[in-house]
């Protein structure tokens, strides 16, 4: 059985990000500065351990990196 959670009228399964990582998947950055000011982690990762800053750089979502890093995420993040 899949888990749905709704974020933004789209739903996520398993094998899709969740929580923040979803938001800047989305672009949606309304979500993000809402997620983060109800205390999300910062430094939420994906499934596959990828941070959200680098989520939403790699969608090209730069208001999104921009609110990440305004929040204190590292701009000099290494993941595997």
């Amino acid at each position: 059985m899949r888990t749905k959670t709704f974020l933004g009228g789209k739903a996520a399964t398993r094998e899709q990000p969740t929580g923040l990582a979803f938001a800047c998947e989305l672009g949606n950055v309304a979500e993000v500065k809402r997620m983060l000011d109800k205390g999300c982690n910062l430094h939420e990762t994906d499934q596959h351990g990828t941070p959200a800053m680098i989520i939403a750089a790699r969608k090209g979502s730069a208001e999104c990196v921009e609110v990440l890093k305004a929040r204190g995420a590292d701009i000099h993040l290494k993941y595997n």
